[in-house]
């Protein structure tokens, strides 16, 4: 996978691309929208394992930085906030770099919010759609396999 990793609602148009390109997309679209940065915050509070540090909070870009609670071992990740409008207002958000599983982990986490995302690596890799019931490691599996 690639270093960074873009995050978008997932609307009819995406879906449609999405179909024609051989990815998993719901049949039924539910509702779906970015989040507030509140609600990535309660999110990365909320991660097992991970101790989440906000960089430049209240700033115009934000970052939230996932460490692990054992800084020797674990999956890390750097959130970054874009277009921070409000702590309640919808924002776009991206990762500049992390560890795939933890970063699907936050999503499906998020999701619960949010409705289905969609997962973008800018290494030009295929798009995964995560929704709540979406397993981190079935999603690597299939990740991987496209890749091959």
């Amino acid at each position: 996978m690639g270093n960074g990793y873009s995050v978008f609602p997932l609307d009819s148009k995406l879906a449609a691309y999405l179909r024609k390109s051989k990815t998993a997309v719901p049949k039924k679209l539910p509702p779906s929208r970015m989040p507030t940065p509140a609600e990535l915050q309660r999110v990365a509070k909320a991660m097992p394992n991970v101790k989440p540090t906000v960089i430049n909070k209240g700033a115009l870009l934000g970052q939230i930085a996932l460490s692990p609670r054992d800084a020797e071992n674990g999956p890390w990740a750097l959130l970054d906030i874009l277009e921070n409008t409000g702590d309640d207002e919808p924002c776009h958000f991206s990762f500049e770099k992390g560890w795939p599983n933890l970063i699907i982990a936050f999503l499906i986490r998020l999701t619960g919010a949010t409705g289905p995302l969609v997962l973008v690596p800018d290494s030009g890799e295929m798009p995964l759609v995560v929704e709540p019931t979406t397993r981190v490691e079935e999603a690597m599996r299939k990740w991987d396999e496209r890749d091959d």
